[in-house]
């Protein structure tokens, strides 16, 4: 079962005054590394369409560059490994105009692992799922899941030791 993750990498830029007052364009805010510690593939997915399991309409895919970003971001692109998926870029407006409560287009089948807490109440942990021995714990191989998917779920979930995950 191959695992295989995305990220979003580089910068926030700012136009001051829309780029108008001074005639600088576009300056380096912050880097993103900084505003953010995990991956958030729903995020990823209705912003850029990357990593979209769930059939997000994205926002703002494959826009490549603006013409105008800075020399600071163009170069720091060039450095990434392994290349990058694509470019793209948002606005703060559309952000802004963006309906967060908006349903999905499809049910986002990644396996959610929860771990009980000493009150026997569940926390989710993380969405995904990809951890290696979680199919033995079902009997199955991981050549088993890559090929036929996760058995039928009972009762909820499948429980495992202390851990249930679930989809």
């Amino acid at each position: 079962m191959a695992a295989v993750g995305g990220d979003i990498h580089r910068a926030i830029e700012c136009r001051p005054d829309n780029g108008t007052a001074d005639g600088r364009g576009w300056v380096h805010a912050v880097d993103l590394d900084l505003l953010y510690q995990a991956r958030e593939y729903d995020a990823f997915g209705c912003l850029f369409g990357v990593m979209n399991f769930a059939g997000f309409e994205p926002v703002a895919a494959g826009r490549g560059f603006p013409a105008d970003v800075t020399a600071r971001a163009r170069q720091q692109s060039l450095g990434l490994v392994p290349a990058v998926f694509a470019h793209s870029w948002i606005s703060w407006a559309e952000i802004e105009a963006i309906n967060w409560d908006q349903p999905a287009a499809r049910p986002d089948h990644r396996l959610r692992e929860y771990v009980m807490d000493e009150h026997g109440r569940w926390h989710l942990t993380g969405k995904g799922a990809h951890r290696r021995d979680f199919p033995a714990q079902l009997g199955l191989s991981p050549e088993d899941v890559e090929a036929h998917g996760w058995p039928p779920i009972r009762n909820g979930g499948w429980a495992t030791s202390c851990t249930a995950p679930r989809r």
